[in-house]
Parts: C-alpha cells; structure tokens; sequence
C-alpha cells in the first residue's frame, strides 16, 4: 500500500499521522491529568480537609462528575484539533503542491520538437523558483544542443551531396557518351576516386568529432608526442615550409587525443600556408603557441571557425582537403582537457592559435 504511493500522498499521510499522534498524546495526558486532579482523596490530600462520612460520598460524586465532564470536553476538544488541523494541513499542503504539479504538468506537455525557451512559472517559494530558474538554464542548453545538431545534420548532409551529385553527374555523362574512350573513363574515375576520399574524410572526422571519448590520462612531455604524420611531413616537403619548435612542457591527458588536436592544428597551418612560409610551435608551463604565415583570417570569422563546418571560404577549403570539422575536433578535445583555445590573426599577415593549458 505505502509503495503504491506517490511523494506527495505520503508527504500528507505522514502529516495527518503526526497530527493525529500529536492530538492522541495531548487528549491523553489531559485526561491522566484530569484523574489524578478531580478526585476526593487528592482534594483531602492537597488541603487536610476531611469530610464527615455522610457528606463524603457527595464530595466524591461531585469529583467523578467533574472529571467525567472534562475527559468529555477534552475529546471534543482533541478531535477538533484534530480535524482542524488536518483541515489546514490539506489546505497549505495543496497550496503548496499547486505551482510544483504546474511545473511537472509543463514538463509533461513538453515536445522535444517544440521545446519552449523558457517556463513561465511565478510562486512566493525561493526554492521551487530557484528550480524553475534551473530548468531554464537546462531548456536553453538543450535548445542550443538542439539547434547546433540540426546545423550539423544540414551540413553533413550538404557536404554529403555535394561530392555525391559530382559522381553521378560525371557518371551519367559518360552513360550518354555511345563510345566512350579510355581518357573519359580516366577522367571519371579521378573524379569518382577523389569524391570517394573527400566523403571518406569526412565521414571520419564526424566520426572523431561525435566518438571523442576520455581516454586514460598520462603525464608526458610536449616532445614525446607525434606531431606529424607521413602526409604532412610529405606536404611540409612539398611546399617547402619552415617548421620550427622553440621549448617544451609537460601534459597532462590522453596522449593520443592531444596529439590529434596538435596535428589537426599543424595541418591547418600547413593547408593555408603559401610555398616557402613559416609554421612555429613555441612552449611554456602556460601556453602551446602555433604560428603560421599564412593567409590569415578575417576578424569577423574568427569567432566561427570553430563551428562544425565552417570555412571562411569554403571553396578554397574544398580544393584543399578541408572537411570543415578540424578545428571542432581541436576544440571538443580541448574542453575535455580543461583547456581553452584563442587565436591571433591578420589578413596576409598569419594565424597563431593559442591553447591555455
């Protein structure tokens, strides 16, 4: 039966069985008291007065009498304290409960399709506003998630369609062609195979970006870690580029994850850096520095690219293997290292990124 119940009925129950068990004692005790009060021989006790033997029988009825009138009087009195009591805490209890089955209603009634920005509750209880202040924080950090994934799936499925419509517009080209020769063939097949690898790339940077996961933390220096891999070190080569690291620290995190995020730093430097330029890493106990000559970036961009997606110019980044999801990546890792991320940029002038460790 107790189980079946919800917190606010038990909450009631426990306060009528108070009530009740506090009305019980005090009728109780008023009619302990009463006997032990209204009685001839605590009369004859209290004042030394004995009454002739005919007159104490009517001593002793007037006693009984007495007593049997307020053991009476206190029941009625008990049980409207009772009934009073109960009453009122019916009454305060419901008023009580009212603005929170408001709220729990407003919960209820909430779509995940159309969440509200904010709940509109008002009540004289500090703490149940200081919840309903809570759910609006929580409202509008899932209205943010909400909205970032919607971008997210519109991007992904955009940059998607793209290599996709590349594919099947070149394939059905050479599907019209009656005879087509060896050099057509070629030339689709260069085109599907890049598509394919532009798509492969970001598949699995969305995978990286959503599959993040807290791996086991080390302490190591900045020098153990892999920096670059084969294929920048080939396009470093390529565009002859000057890399340089100046110090060292000690980290604290998951190895393989920070060396992501340095690579993905370094291979934006390298991506936007023009033949003969310069990429410098400088460390301190404070801060990890990567500087580049590069084409830099717009101060009204800078804030954004950060965004799952977004490319200052997005043709560019096509032509130069940018899936849009690299610095995402650098900065979910960040986060969860308790590190930030800022950078410093001028049009033709560089890009240096700056993490706070």
């Amino acid at each position: 039966m107790w189980g079946k119940l919800n917190t606010k009925q038990r909450l009631l129950v426990l306060g009528l069985t108070v009530i009740i068990i506090t009305g019980g004692f005090l009728g109780g005790g008023l009619a302990y008291v009463s006997i032990r009060m209204f009685s001839y021989e605590a009369f004859t006790t209290a004042t030394g007065l004995e009454a002739t033997s005919t007159s104490a029988q009517l001593y002793r009825d007037y006693f009984l009498a007495a007593r049997q009138t307020f053991i009476i009087s206190t029941v009625l009195i008990t049980t409207g304290f009772i009934l009073v009591g109960a009453l009122a805490l019916i009454l305060v209890f419901k008023r009580t409960m009212q603005p929170l089955e408001t709220l729990s209603d407003e919960l209820d009634n909430m779509d995940v399709n159309h969440l509200p920005n904010a709940i509109s509750l008002q009540a004289n209880n500090p703490e149940l506003m200081k919840l309903v202040a809570t759910f609006n924080t929580l409202l509008q950090k899932i209205n943010v998630t909400l909205e970032s994934q919607k971008h997210f799936v519109a991007n992904a499925a955009h940059e998607l369609k793209t290599p996709l419509s590349t594919i099947l517009t070149n394939l059905d080209v050479l599907e019209l062609d009656a005879d087509p020769d060896k050099t057509e063939y070629e030339e689709v097949f260069a085109i599907t195979k890049e598509n394919i690898e532009r798509m492969s790339n970001l598949v699995k940077d969305m995978l990286q970006l959503t599959q993040l996961q807290k791996q086991d933390y080390e302490r190591f220096a900045f020098s153990d870690m892999t920096l670059l891999n084969t294929e920048l070190r080939d396009e470093i080569k390529q565009k002859n580029l000057t890399f340089e690291i100046h110090g060292d620290t000690e980290l604290e995190g998951s190895k393989p994850l920070l060396e992501r995020a340095i690579q993905n730093l370094i291979a934006n430097a390298v991506r936007y850096t023009e033949r003969g330029g310069k990429i410098a890493i400088t460390l301190t106990d404070e801060t990890i520095r990567i500087a580049d000559t590069g084409i830099g970036i717009a101060a009204a961009d800078q804030e954004k690219i950060f965004e799952p997606f977004y490319c200052v110019d997005r043709s560019r980044s096509r032509e130069l293997g940018g899936s849009g999801l690299g610095l995402s990546i650098v900065r979910q890792i960040l986060i969860r290292h308790d590190m930030s991320i800022t950078l410093e940029s001028d049009i033709g002038q560089g890009t240096t990124f700056i993490i706070t460790l």
